[in-house]
């Protein structure tokens, strides 16, 4: 089997952790990595030991094996864990942290796919039709069409044997790719894994896609397609799509082009993996499972045990690409997460497409006797009968222009006949943007693809916003109002139509992640196009879909990385890096960072913790001359900056290169929000003309080639920012570096202008609250509903009914609530306590009621005597405490390093009908 290094196998990671907002932190299951000092012979004494150490709890708690990871960058195993009650899951996790043979331990989290559904203007353009279930009614003849369709139909691939045509996709023109392309750079030779939900291989995008190798993580077989998910497909897509041999026809009376839509994948040459890393009915995917694709992929070819695994694989010289992350609540500092927090991974951010592709399939609409045609857009859910379906609604009007809500019409009637009619509902739930600001822009040309409930739904479109509006007219009308959708692409002629995206194409997303990671460095690392991407869907969804997300950005970077690699077979993965950050392109800030309504592009650079290095330029990157050590230069804050930071700059082209350096200012902001009262939210996206001054020396040099020389920048002078004491500022900007040839004629393209991104802080990170006092209170804990309540009034008694045999020993019979708190962070943290502590004797009467490590969202926390082995609580006053390590606390040694949170007292007694209390005692 070939090293990892020999193949240069590239990762397309494609997921993020997603922060807890509310229910248990702790999930039912764990990963365990092995105590490098210890040596384990097999599973089975792994699962002993787990075993033995869940005992102590009493016999609620059981684990039995998930995965196994037999690897040199990880070893270790994962558990399902079933207790009674989350509370005591979170004492099990402590009970096997502490095992001799355990390294460290973590709950399995959910990890959420990064894709946001294209919505326009937020989906104002648009409206739905829905066919819910009815008996549960199966999904109808859609998937059994495209089951039976054959080559030939109009919307498949009829045979030919020349090449694709140039490479006309908006995606790959914006970042260089079609210029690689036209080189004969595809990515021949190279592979690359691609993890994710499923992948249908069949459609015709895929057609000619290499597939070397697949396996199901779920299954343990190798079978990696269903018809549950698009996610995958999409994905695989984007990145490999290959449609070379073959041609297609969009309309069955023009001209073959050669590929359909023109789509063909970033490295349409490269050799695949498939791991499939979610099943059917999941909306995300498992941590282990993620490690277990990675470690198998890697075979072949922040703490938590992703990031570990991701970055152990990037060190070992794999190109390791990772979304940054969509926050749905808008941008900012620290709106970041999950693996692509680690250290020497590719994290990718994502920008608007420059151009907005309408993908439609036709119907037939009949108003009033009328019939016309009916362009729409397939949902996630599709499965509609070949006959005639009444629309019906709830509604006879849309909302209003203020924002207020549809009401139920007083005289609704449910329909007579529900299994042949299909609902229209309004997409948008508001008129109003998060700002106040009315919205009368007009509508976006065309609906987008919209998801679906697959237990309540049997199928969705969506339709132009003014077809619906046609459509309630009607119906207010006494008219009848029918459809007759298609079962499958070939009848639904499917079309793309492709509009100039003037308003945001090349901007950042809305919904693109900031950094920094938790130690300060710069994230995103580089930019690239994710929004409202088409790229190949499963055949039940018609072979064709349109939507967006980091996830989307994510693998065309790989795509990218891979004909880097085609070009420089001697790269390692840091070294594509490198590259890929040294040619992209900053790009301006735009105010769209809170919604998907409006943006004003301003004159000045957007944050480097917004865009990283800037957009991604794929033909710089494989023909530059010039390569640096780093991908960026994090200066941290003004307490823990270091002097001046060095990087090396390499001529490795054949002609002497002159080098002139200087200083490019980005924009900076405030960290927190202190206004109106606020003392523990973040900003959101805010920045300011303002720069930091940089000392570079040398600022010229002259390099022969093969030769180096080392730079040293540092921090002249901070932004003025007057309020970075107290809210922490961040800034940044760019080394740009201007290249210029010896040679009179410059043949090898070297002229040019490359920047290397800083990132810098004022004030010091430390100072930073870590707990949100604002929304963190005692409660009560219903271990019936496994749900906290509100906050409880100070000095609350909880009357525990103890049980020395029972699990969990203390049950609380006079309203079931348990004593709990609720907890929420401003950002996650590397290390958390939560303790019970005697109020009487501070200090002391500590009884440690377990952390999560790291805890990165709020969530909720409860006591029930299974904590710590069981064990014992007295009777008497208790405070909840909390410590959460603050960022830039690397030692977590002085009390400094320590955000500290005390609530109010609170009783515990004990029922008279307890029994086996220590002592005999109530």
């Amino acid at each position: 089997m070939p090293s990892l290094k020999q193949i240069s196998l590239l990762l397309v990671g494609l997921w993020s952790s997603t922060a807890v907002a509310e229910g248990p932190v702790y999930q039912d299951a764990f990963i365990v990595e092995s105590d490098p000092s210890t040596t384990i012979q097999s599973r089975s004494d792994l699962l002993s030991d787990v075993t033995s150490a869940l005992s102590g709890l009493g016999a609620s708690c059981k684990a039995t094996l998930r995965n196994q990871f037999d690897s040199p960058h990880f070893t270790g195993a994962s558990f399902n864990l079933q207790c009674d009650s989350s509370v005591q899951q979170q004492a099990a996790l402590e009970a096997i942290r502490n095992l001799g043979v355990v390294g460290k331990a973590w709950p399995v989290r959910q990890v959420k796919a990064q894709r946001n559904i294209p919505s326009g203007h937020d989906g104002r353009g648009a409206a739905h039709l829905e066919l819910p279930r009815v008996n549960n009614a199966p999904l109808g003849r859609l998937r059994d069409g495209f089951a039976s369709s054959s080559p030939g139909s109009s919307d498949l691939l009829a045979a030919r044997d020349e090449s694709p045509a140039p490479d006309t996709l908006s995606t790959h023109v914006e970042t260089g790719i079609d210029r690689l392309h036209a080189e004969g750079i595809t990515g021949k030779g190279i592979r690359i894994a691609v993890v994710d939900s499923s992948f249908d291989t069949s459609v015709p995008g895929l057609s000619g896609t290499m597939v070397g190798y697949t396996k199901d993580i779920i299954t343990g077989g190798s079978v990696t397609g269903d018809d549950c998910s698009y996610h995958g497909t999409h994905v695989l897509g984007i990145v490999g799509a290959n449609q070379k041999g073959t041609g297609a026809a969009n309309d069955s009376s023009s001209a073959q082009p050669a590929m359909t839509h023109g789509v063909n994948g970033a490295a349409y040459d490269a050799t695949y993996e498939l791991y499939r890393i979610q099943p059917c009915g999941a909306d995300a995917a498992q941590t282990d499972d993620l490690i277990a694709a990675f470690l198998q992929a890697g075979q072949r070819g922040v703490d938590e045990p992703w990031a570990v695994v991701a970055t152990r694989l990037a060190r070992n010289g794999t190109f390791v690409s990772l979304s940054n992350g969509n926050s749905p609540s808008g941008t900012g500092p620290f709106t970041g997460g999950g693996a692509g927090m680690a250290l020497d991974v590719m994290a990718v951010g994502a920008t608007y497409n420059t151009i907005t592709p309408c993908l439609q399939w036709q119907g037939v609409l009949t108003l009033g006797g009328m019939s016309s045609p009916l362009s729409f857009t397939p949902g996630s859910r599709v499965g509609f009968p070949a006959t005639s379906l009444t629309v019906w609604s709830p509604t006879k009007s849309v909302k209003s222009a203020d924002g207020s809500c549809n009401q139920v019409a007083d005289d609704m009637a449910p329909p007579a006949d529900p299994a042949n009619t299909i609902l229209l509902l309004e997409r948008s739930q508001c008129w109003v943007d998060q700002d106040g600001v009315s919205l009368t822009a007009s509508p976006p040309p065309c609906p987008w693809f919209t998801d679906a409930d697959a237990e309540s739904t049997q199928g969705i479109i969506s339709i132009a916003h003014a077809t619906g509006l046609s459509m309630i007219a009607a119906l207010n009308n006494g008219d009848s109002v029918t459809v007759i959708l298609p079962a499958d692409a070939v009848s639904g002629r499917v079309a793309v139509t492709s509009i100039d995206n003037t308003e945001a194409g090349g901007q950042l997303t809305y919904y693109s992640s900031w950094g920094p990671s938790l130690d300060g460095r710069s994230r995103p690392t580089l930019i690239a196009p994710g929004h409202n991407i088409l790229s190949t869907f499963p055949r039940y969804l018609g072979n064709w879909g349109v939507i967006g997300g980091t996830s989307m950005s994510t693998p065309l970077v790989a795509g990218a990385a891979a004909l880097a690699k085609q070009a420089h077979p001697a790269w390692d993965g840091a070294q594509i890096q490198a590259a890929m950050a040294l040619t992209a392109r900053p790009i301006k800030f735009n105010t769209r960072q809170r919604s998907d309504y409006y943006g004003v592009t301003r004159d000045f650079l957007a944050p480097v913790i917004a865009q990283g290095a800037g957009f991604l330029d794929a033909w710089a990157a494989v023909h530059t001359a010039t390569l640096t050590n780093t991908t960026s230069l994090n200066f941290n804050d003004t307490t823990h900056r270091p002097s001046h930071l060095d990087f090396s700059l390499t001529n490795a082209g054949s002609e002497t290169l002159s080098y002139t350096l200087r200083h490019t200012g980005a924009a900076s902001g405030y960290v927190m929000n202190t206004t109106g009262g606020a003392l523990y939210d973040l900003t959101t996206g805010d920045a300011q003309p303002v720069y930091a001054e940089l000392a570079i020396s040398p600022a010229s040099l002259t390099l022969e080639p093969g030769k180096s020389a080392t730079v040293s920048v540092s921090i002249a002078a901070e932004p003025a920012m007057p309020e970075a004491a107290k809210r922490i500022s961040y800034f940044g900007g760019y080394i740009t570096i201007d290249v210029v040839s010896s040679s009179s004629n410059n043949n090898n393209n070297t002229n040019s202008t490359l920047s290397l991104p800083y990132t810098g802080f004022g004030g010091d990170l430390t100072s930073l609250p870590m707990i949100n006092r604002d929304q963190t209170y005692s409660a009560g804990y219903d271990a019936a509903k496994q749900s906290s309540t509100d906050r409880l009034p100070a000095g609350r008694v909880f009357e525990c009914r103890y049980q020395t045999s029972a699990s969990p020993p203390c049950t609380f019979p006079a309203d079931g609530l348990a004593p709990g708190l609720v907890l929420s962070l401003v950002t996650q943290t590397r290390n958390l306590t939560i303790d019970l502590q005697d109020s009487a004797a501070p200090g002391g009467g500590v009884y440690t009621s377990g952390s999560n490590n790291p805890w990165d969202g709020s969530g909720y926390h409860a006591w029930d005597g299974s904590d710590r082995n069981r064990t014992f609580v007295p009777a008497g006053e208790y405070v909840w405490r909390v410590t959460a390590l603050r960022l830039n606390a690397d030692s977590g040694m002085v009390e400094r390093d320590w955000d500290v949170w005390e609530s109010e007292s609170w009783g515990l007694r004990y029922a008279a009908d307890s029994t086996g209390l220590p002592g005999g005692k109530v």
